[in-house]
């Protein structure tokens, strides 16, 4: 489960830069609307 912040943090980088740019896209979906 990548619930866990041990995991998160010693998990591959790139699922914690494929969220942030999920997040970057909902704020900027939620700004424009």
């Amino acid at each position: 489960m990548p619930a866990s912040p041990h995991s998160a943090g010693k998990s591959t980088p790139q699922a914690y830069t494929q969220l942030r740019g999920r997040f970057c896209l909902g704020l900027r979906v939620l700004i424009m609307t």
